[in-house]
């Protein structure tokens, strides 16, 4: 009995390797807590079948780029901040105010094809390392990217 439940413990503590303990702060073009830009791979990030919901549960999405490492990192949770303080529900002013003057783009969303279907938020705001999607006003989710 005893070694079933060690062995259970140790399941367990094996499947939350990279899962945040609580909100971790989004630092720029680094990452958030264990979860490494451009150093983490997917079976890192995911070690179970179960943590991506768990991610998106708490407000937070993943990409991975070639060989399956770590490309980006996206909250829609007011749970999250930058290293700045700036999370998802702030106002654009805000976000200006802390980060200074941005490049402006849009996020164009694609379907398999190279016609564009739609745009998430009504602009971007960019920056090195994150960019904030804004939405009536107020800051919908923040990305952390390499710099």
């Amino acid at each position: 009995m005893r070694s079933i439940l060690l062995a259970s413990f140790l399941l367990a503590a094996t499947n939350l390797v990279g899962m945040p303990k609580g909100p971790c702060k989004l630092v720029p073009g680094v990452g958030c807590g264990d979860l490494i830009i451009n150093k983490s791979s997917r079976g890192q990030v995911l070690a179970d079948k179960e943590a991506e919901k768990r991610y998106a549960d708490e407000g937070m999405t993943f990409s991975f780029g070639a060989n399956e490492i770590l490309d980006s990192i996206v909250v829609t949770s007011k749970q999250f901040a930058t290293d700045k303080g700036v999370s998802p529900g702030d106002r654009e002013e805000r976000v200006r105010q802390v980060y200074g003057d941005p490049k402006i783009g849009k996020l164009v969303l694609f379907k398999g094809g190279p016609e564009p279907v739609g745009t998430l938020g009504d602009r971007v705001l960019d920056y090195p390392g994150v960019q904030f999607v804004i939405s009536h006003g107020s800051v919908w989710a923040v990305a952390i990217k390499a710099k």
